[in-house]
C-alpha cells in the first residue's frame, strides 16, 4: 500500500480531532471531541470518556507519526478531560477510583468504557512521561478487579451512589474483552499480578463464553437470567452485529494472552476469527448488510497483531485482508470545506444503529487512524506493540 497516501489521510483524520476539540478553557468540555454529527443536519454531540480516550490515542499516533505538537497538545487537553472524570473522593471508598461516563455529574458508569479512559491515561504516561496518569489509572485498575469484575468477567454497569440514576446491571458482554489487553498491559507497566491473574482468568472466560471454535462471537449474555436481550432498543441489533466486526480488541487480546500465557487455545480462537472475518467481508472490503463501518477500521489493528504469532498461510491471508479493509476506508472518509466533517469517516449514528452513508462519529476515525498509524508502524495503540512497554 502507499505509505504516503496512508499518512495523508491520516493526517486529514487527525486534523478533524485538532478541528472538533473543544479548547474553551472556561467550558467544562474542554477536551472533548465530536462523538457523532448527522451530515444532513450537522446536529452532533459531544465525545464521553472512552470516546475521547481514543481520541487520546490517536493523537498520540498522529504525534509519533508526524512531530507536529499540535496532537500533543489535543492529547493532554482530552486527558484533562478524562482526568475530570475519576471519582477520588475519600468518603466514598466504595467509588474511589472509578471513573464516570460522561460528565463529573454522571452517576453512572459502564465500567468498559472507564477502562478505555483508564487505558488512555496509562497510554499518556508511557508516552508524556505524566506520573499522574499511571496513578489514576492504576486507582482504576485496582477499583475495576474488587467492584466491577464478577466470576471473571466484568459487569456492564455501575451505580455510581445515586439510586434515581442508571441502575447497576449484570449483563455481560464481548465487548469487554479488551479488558483482557488492558489487565496485561498494566501488568507489563507495574509487574502488579493482580493484572497477570486476573488477564488470565479473563481470557479463558472469553474462550469459553463468548468467541467459539468458528470464530464467531457472542455479543451479549444474561449471567443470571434477570434481564431481557430481546429489547431492540437498549440493545439494537447493529449494535450487536458491530461488536462482532468491531471487537473491541477481543482478537488483540488473545493475541498478547498468547505470547504471555502460551495457551494453544488462545491462538486457534485468533486463527478462527480471521476465517470468519474471510466469511464476512464483503467484495468492496466492507462488512455486513447494512454496512458497518468501523469494522474496516478494528479489523486491520487486529490482523496486523494476529500477524506476529501466524503462520506463513495465514500472514498472507490477514495481509490481504488488510489491503481489502484499508481500500474500502479511504473511501468512506469525507471531503468537505467544513470542518466539523473534512477528515472524518462514516460510521453508526448517534444511538448505535448503522450509519447508512448519513453520519460520521468519532469511533470509526478514531480507529481508522490507529489502524492507518499501525501501517506506519507509529501506532501507540495497542501499547503492546508500540515499544512503549
Amino acid at each position: 500500500m502507499d505509505k504516503k497516501l496512508i499518512l495523508n489521510s491520516a493526517i486529514r483524520a487527525g486534523n478533524w480531532f485538532i478541528n472538533t476539540q473543544n479548547m474553551d478553557g472556561e467550558s467544562g468540555d474542554c477536551g472533548r471531541y465530536i462523538y457523532s454529527l448527522n451530515l444532513e443536519t450537522k446536529q452532533h454531540w459531544r465525545s464521553s470518556g472512552w470516546q475521547t480516550a481514543f481520541g487520546v490515542f490517536a493523537m498520540l499516533s498522529m504525534h509519533n507519526a508526524t512531530g507536529d505538537a499540535k496532537y500533543l497538545k489535543s492529547a493532554e487537553s482530552a486527558i484533562k478531560y478524562i482526568k475530570s472524570l475519576q471519582i477520588l473522593d475519600q468518603r466514598r471508598p466504595a467509588f474511589f477510583g472509578a471513573i464516570r461516563e460522561v460528565s463529573p455529574q454522571t452517576e453512572w458508569s459502564h465500567p468498559r468504557d472507564a477502562l478505555s479512559a483508564a487505558w488512555a491515561m496509562l497510554g499518556y504516561n508511557l508516552y508524556a512521561k505524566d506520573n499522574d496518569c499511571l496513578e489514576r489509572a492504576i486507582l482504576y485498575a485496582d477499583w475495576m478487579l474488587k467492584y466491577a469484575l464478577i466470576d471473571d468477567w466484568v459487569v456492564a454497569t455501575v451505580n455510581l451512589g445515586n439510586k434515581k440514576a442508571r441502575n447497576s446491571e449484570d449483563i455481560i458482554a464481548s465487548c469487554q474483552s479488551g479488558t483482557i489487553l488492558f489487565l496485561i498491559e498494566m501488568y507489563k507497566a507495574t509487574l502488579d499480578l493482580r493484572y497477570y491473574d486476573a488477564a488470565y482468568r479473563m481470557t479463558n472466560y472469553y474462550v469459553k463464553h463468548f468467541i467459539d471454535k468458528n470464530g464467531l462471537i457472542t455479543t451479549i449474555k444474561d449471567r443470571i437470567g434477570n434481564n431481557n436481550l430481546d429489547d431492540p432498543k437498549k440493545w439494537p441489533i447493529d449494535w450487536q452485529m458491530m461488536h462482532r466486526v468491531n471487537d473491541d480488541f477481543g482478537g488483540i487480546s488473545l493475541v498478547e494472552a498468547y505470547k504471555v500465557f502460551k495457551q494453544k487455545e488462545y491462538k486457534q480462537r485468533c486463527s478462527a476469527y480471521l476465517g470468519w472475518l474471510e466469511k464476512t467481508v464483503n467484495k468492496d472490503g466492507s462488512y455486513l448488510d447494512p454496512v458497518i463501518e468501523v469494522g474496516s477500521a478494528t479489523a486491520p489493528i487486529f490482523l496486523v497483531s494476529f500477524e506476529s504469532i501466524a503462520n506463513s498461510a495465514e500472514k498472507a491471508r490477514a495481509c490481504k485482508l488488510t489491503e481489502k479493509n484499508i481500500k474500502y476506508l479511504l473511501t468512506i472518509q469525507q471531503k468537505s470545506d467544513d470542518k466539523l466533517v473534512d477528515g472524518a469517516f462514516l460510521g453508526m449514528d448517534n444511538w448505535c444503529k448503522a450509519g447508512n452513508g448519513n453520519w460520521i462519529n468519532i469511533r470509526c476515525t478514531a480507529y481508522a487512524t490507529l489502524a492507518l498509524c499501525r501501517l506506519l508502524d507509529k501506532s501507540v495503540f495497542p501499547l503492546s506493540m508500540s515499544g512503549l512497554i
